[in-house]
C-alpha cells in the first residue's frame, strides 16, 4: 500500500485542497463549504473541500459498492471523486499496572492516506431513494424537530424557558444550565435558535475564544444541521461570518469543530 508522499493521487489531492484554501477568503466560500457538510457531514473538511472542487453539484455520495447495497450502480465512462481514506494499523505495545504487572494492549495508529474514490448520486442510475427528512419551510417548523433538539438539550442537563427577551433570539447561562428563546419569533425562527444555542453547550462550556468566534461557530453548526434537513434558514445565519481570512492551520481547526458539532446534532436527531 502506498501511503502519503509516495502517492502521486495524493499529492494531487492536496494541491487541490491547496488551490481551494487559495479562494476560501470571503464568507461566500465559507458558506458553500458549510452547504457542502450539511450534505456530506460524516465526511472530514478536507474531504469536503475535494469534492466541492472535483463536483461542485454533487448532492450525495458514496463509493462502488455502497451504491451497488442501495440498488444503484455507476453509470459506464462516470469519472470517480477522488478522497482520502485513513490508513490504520494494529499495534500492540506492552504496559505495566498499578500491580507492577506486565500486560499487552492493543492500539489502532493513523499511519498514513490512500485515494479513494466516490461518486454522486446523478453518476449513477437504478432504484429510487428518497434522501431527505424535512422539505424546505416557509416560517413554520417541524414540531418533532423541535421536540428532537429540546431533548438533546435536556439530556446533557440543560433546561429551557420561552419567554420575551427583546431584541436577543435567545441565550445559553451555563452556571445555571438555562437556554432562554425568545418565545415573540416566529417558529423557524426559535428552532434555528435553539440549535445555534445547543452549538454553544457542545462547543463553548468552557471556551476561550472571543464572542465574536464563538458566535460564528454556532451560527455555523446552526446553518448546517438544518440545511441538512432541508430546512433552508436563508442569509440571516450569516449575520457573524463577515470577515475571517483562515490559514489552511485555521481552516481545518474551525472547520472541523463545526463538522463535528453539526454531526453530534444530526445523530442524535
Amino acid at each position: 500500500m502506498r501511503l502519503i508522499g509516495k502517492n502521486e493521487k495524493i499529492e494531487n489531492s492536496l494541491k487541490e485542497l491547496e488551490r481551494g484554501l487559495e479562494e476560501f477568503q470571503s464568507s461566500d466560500m465559507w458558506k458553500n463549504y458549510l452547504d457542502t457538510i450539511s450534505v456530506f457531514h460524516n465526511y472530514s473538511p478536507c474531504n469536503c473541500l475535494l469534492i466541492k472542487l472535483q463536483y461542485p453539484s454533487a448532492t450525495f455520495v458514496a463509493g462502488f459498492n455502497v451504491w451497488k447495497k442501495l440498488g444503484r450502480f455507476v453509470k459506464k465512462g462516470e469519472k470517480g471523486i477522488a478522497i482520502l481514506a485513513p490508513v490504520y494499523k494494529n499495534f500492540t505495545r506492552q504496559v505495566e499496572t498499578v500491580n507492577g504487572e506486565i500486560e499487552e494492549i492493543e492500539e489502532t495508529v493513523l499511519i498514513g492516506f490512500r485515494t479513494v474514490y466516490v461518486f454522486d448520486i446523478t453518476q449513477t442510475e437504478g432504484k429510487e431513494l428518497n434522501l431527505s427528512i424535512y422539505h424546505p419551510l416557509k416560517g413554520q417548523a417541524p414540531e418533532d424537530l423541535i421536540t428532537s433538539i429540546e431533548n438533546i438539550i435536556f439530556s446533557i442537563g440543560y433546561s429551557i424557558t420561552y419567554g420575551d427577551c427583546g431584541k436577543a433570539e435567545g441565550y445559553t447561562n451555563s452556571i445555571q444550565k438555562l437556554v432562554f428563546i425568545n418565545n415573540t419569533r416566529e417558529p423557524l425562527t426559535q428552532l434555528a435558535t435553539l440549535v445555534h444555542e445547543l452549538a454553544h453547550i457542545l462547543l463553548h462550556n468552557p471556551t476561550q475564544l472571543s464572542r465574536d468566534e464563538q458566535e460564528f461557530e454556532a451560527e455555523s453548526v446552526a446553518y448546517v444541521v438544518l440545511k441538512s434537513l432541508g430546512i433552508e434558514i436563508g442569509q440571516s445565519a450569516f449575520a457573524y461570518i463577515t470577515v475571517w481570512h483562515p490559514t489552511l492551520k485555521d481552516f481545518l481547526e474551525r472547520a472541523e469543530r463545526v463538522r463535528i458539532a453539526a454531526n453530534n446534532i444530526l445523530d442524535r436527531i
